[in-house]
């Protein structure tokens, strides 16, 4: 889930919840999508690759495993208009 918390003319601060709503856990995710905002900061994650509109995001360690029934949050700020929409959405366990 995409919630924008605040904007202004050239950009705006964003969370993404990522809800598990498996009966096991996520151990290690990563998300990647496409976006066409281009995210300045982010906390809670980080950015681990990022060409052209597709990006790669990683958990910060702290909230790598993502318990069955429950979520993580991390949040960004971006340059864009804040009306963009998260693409082809993948929630992968890096975890081998």
């Amino acid at each position: 889930e995409l919630e924008i918390l605040s904007s202004w003319d050239a950009g705006f601060v964003a969370n993404v919840t990522i809800t598990n709503l498996s009966d096991h856990d996520i151990p290690d995710w990563k998300l990647e999508f496409t976006y066409d905002a281009d995210i300045e900061s982010i906390w809670n994650a980080s950015v681990a690759e990022k060409d052209e509109d597709y990006y790669s995001i990683l958990n910060d360690g702290s909230n790598q495993n993502i318990p069955a029934g429950e979520s993580v949050t991390f949040g960004y700020t971006a340059a864009g208009a804040g009306d963009e929409e998260i693409g082809n959405v993948s929630l992968i366990s890096i975890t081998k």
